[in-house]
């Protein structure tokens, strides 16, 4: 169950003086849209707006649209505060998850039970921040049993979190760890999580009470890259995507790459747009897309575009300015 202190929001809003509240919601979150913007509407006398389109995160932030639209106060929930500047007063709600502590405790002895049986000692831990504050239970049950849980804080991040394009809260804990455990619900994450340190991951869902491994997801996972990264090599058109997303923008990156694909007598063409859809890319004539924005859409959208969709990462390794060993590493 989501945990949502409206009253108190309510409370902020008045305290502002907002008279027109704009408001975001991520899929999960948007069933709750009409209960929270009657109650908002009730307590404050104020009048609010819902963003319709999927919000994936605090990168994709509807400060400017806001305030175009004459809203006082933007509400975004289910995200912590990414990018900072916004050009709209914002109110991040992180939306926090309360479960059941007897079924957290009962996956967590699972999880022990699997860790004695691989023989690993010390693990890191990252999770969503909806689920941050269930970290500190997974690790004092572990560290009860003799495990060695590593922890850290990247930037703009609090301790334990993680997001699908920032892990540099593990960096350092990663590489002393034997394992990863990823506390949270969904695969994206953890994914993320053992790509970025080649590492086991375990996956513990507060919510379900479950324990799930990343493993043979992960093996192909990687094979599948690796092919699209040699297919790209011999490409001749490469399409370079890029979001005008506030926190997800970098026509920067996109523009570097487009010099160093022409250095390699490659043709590429860069195409902006808010939303990613691959349906905007039909017709195209584009060997390979490479994405710049969010790393869900090379790891989660690939399959529904007309071609390969490379990472930056695995770009540079078509350009010859990284080597694939520096991306994967394969048993």
């Amino acid at each position: 169950m989501i945990e949502i202190n409206i009253s108190k929001l309510a409370e902020e809003i008045k305290k502002r003086k907002a008279k027109l509240v704009a408001m975001q919601f991520p899929d999960g979150l948007k069933t709750k849209a009409e209960e929270i913007a009657d109650q908002i509407e009730k307590e404050t006398g104020a009048k609010t707006i819902v963003f319709a389109e999927p919000c994936f995160g605090a990168c994709d932030l509807k400060d400017r649209e806001a305030k175009e639209l004459g809203a006082d106060l933007l509400l975004h929930f289910g995200h912590s505060a990414l990018i900072g500047n916004e050009k709209l007063p914002t109110i991040y709600i992180e939306a926090k998850y309360r479960v059941n502590k007897e079924k957290i405790k009962k996956a967590i002895k699972k999880l022990e039970e699997i860790l004695k049986k691989e023989r690993i000692q010390r693990v890191a831990i990252g999770a969503t921040v909806q689920y941050l504050e269930h970290t500190k239970i997974v690790s004092e049950e572990l560290e009860k049993k003799g495990f060695g849980v590593l922890s850290g804080k990247g930037e703009m991040l609090a301790s334990y979190q993680v997001l699908g394009c920032n892990y540099s809260g593990m960096e350092k804990q990663a590489d002393k760890a034997q394992a990863l455990v990823f506390v949270g619900d969904g695969r994206f994450h953890a994914i993320g999580m053992g790509l970025e340190f080649n590492k086991k991951v375990f996956i513990i869902n507060p919510s379900s009470g479950t324990v799930n491994t990343l493993g043979l997801e992960k093996e192909k996972l990687v094979r599948k890259r690796i092919s699209f990264i040699e297919h790209a090599k011999d490409a001749k058109k490469f399409g370079l995507l890029v979001s005008t997303k506030p926190g997800q923008q970098n026509l920067k990156k996109a523009l570097e790459i487009k010099e160093e694909l022409e250095k390699k007598e490659k043709k590429s063409i860069i195409f902006i747009s808010e939303n990613i859809l691959p349906e905007h890319y039909i017709g195209l004539g584009i060997d390979v897309f490479v994405n710049t924005a969010c790393p869900r859409i090379a790891l989660d959208d690939e399959s529904k575009f007309n071609a390969p969709v490379l990472s930056i990462e695995e770009c540079e390794v078509v350009i010859e300015k990284k080597k694939i060993e520096d991306l994967f590493i394969l048993d």
